[in-house]
């Protein structure tokens, strides 16, 4: 029951991020424990939400980057964390953001207004007190 209230509410609350690829994605991870939040403060309401496979709409890209995110995560089998997708307010250079921390997995990806896609990754065995990665850093 916990799986379908959140589905309902990410498409009442998140209509930005409602597609059936995202839906699906979002419904495996969420099956393996992971939090997700998708939250939609409007700026993609100007962008179609049809094909995902169509990256010239910036709309469409950041719900791709969603789902490769999210299908990363499942082939992964990790089940501890939280990935929070937020669809900044209208006007801004960055339309989405996506914030993966699931087990060594940590990533924030931005899609921003020109297409274009800004990815960083925290090392995997974290970050010493000088700030000196202590592991490989997770795939970009």
């Amino acid at each position: 029951m916990r799986l379908t209230e959140a589905q309902l509410r990410d498409t009442i609350r998140a209509p930005g991020w409602d597609s059936p690829e995202v839906g699906r994605s979002v419904w495996a991870v969420r099956r393996r424990g992971v939090s997700v939040r998708l939250l939609d403060d409007g700026a993609l309401d100007a962008y179609a939400s049809g094909d995902l496979d169509d990256t010239q709409s910036p709309g469409n890209l950041a719900r791709r980057m969603l789902v490769d995110e999210l299908t990363a995560i499942d082939s992964d089998g990790g089940g501890q964390g939280s990935v929070t997708a937020r669809i900044l307010p209208p006007g801004r250079e960055v339309l989405a953001s996506i914030v993966v921390d699931v087990g060594t997995r940590m990533r924030r990806v931005e899609v921003h207004r020109d297409g274009s896609v800004s990815a960083d990754a925290t090392p995997m065995g974290g970050v010493d007190a000088a700030g000196t990665p202590k592991g490989p850093v997770a795939p970009a």
